[in-house]
């Protein structure tokens, strides 16, 4: 009689011990879920979510295909802007001011990634054509600066030195790097009413 008694209780405990397994899973789901929402919430400029996709990348995940993110996030040939410009399309040695870029962004520290990161955004944003002008808004240069918002330098639009100066100084007081100003041209949060998604 004891041991029958004793054999339905052991039999009760085992059956409560998986029940209280699947709860603790389901509370440790939960838990993981609200610490992924918390993080996105407090990473508006998405850091959280670059640092996730560059790891997969790097561990070679089959959408990166050996690249980079910034590389996999690059268009196949950066479009080519001719915005009205004066030259009447696209104008000087895009290769030569990206060059130029290069080793004005080394002095400041911006390589490897962060280099990647410049390059991508102002490809997108002229394709480092010095002598772009944005029709609709007065953009202008490499950098896309906005005489309505900010002074044009003496000699800017002629001098993709200047343009890229001005571009670096310009990032490194808003946002401090290159990838900063690149996450946030993706996915600005806060932005000005009627302002459009592709802007830094």
């Amino acid at each position: 009689m004891k041991r029958d008694i004793l054999e339905r209780l052991s039999g009760h405990q085992g059956d409560d011990r998986g029940g209280v397994q699947f709860i603790e899973v389901g509370a440790l789901s939960i838990l993981v879920a609200t610490i992924f929402a918390s993080m996105a919430q407090v990473d508006p400029g998405g850091r959280f979510n670059d640092l996730v996709r560059e790891m997969v990348c790097l561990v070679e995940g089959p959408e990166c295909d050996g690249k980079t993110w910034t590389e996999v996030d690059r268009p196949d040939k950066p479009k080519e802007y001719s915005f009205g410009s004066p030259s009447g399309g696209r104008a000087g040695d895009n290769g030569a001011n990206k060059e130029i870029g290069q080793k004005l962004a080394a002095e400041r520290g911006f390589t490897g990634r962060q280099w990647e990161c410049l390059e991508t955004l102002w490809s997108h944003e002229s394709s480092w054509n010095h002598k772009a002008v944005n029709p609709s808004s007065g953009a202008a240069g490499i950098p896309q600066l906005l005489p309505s918002v900010h002074n044009v330098p003496p000699g800017f639009m002629d001098s993709p030195e200047i343009q890229i100066e001005w571009g670096l100084d310009y990032i490194e007081g808003r946002y401090n790097t290159p990838c900063e100003a690149w996450a946030f041209w993706q996915n600005p949060t806060n932005s000005p009413s009627g302002a459009s998604t592709n802007w830094y």
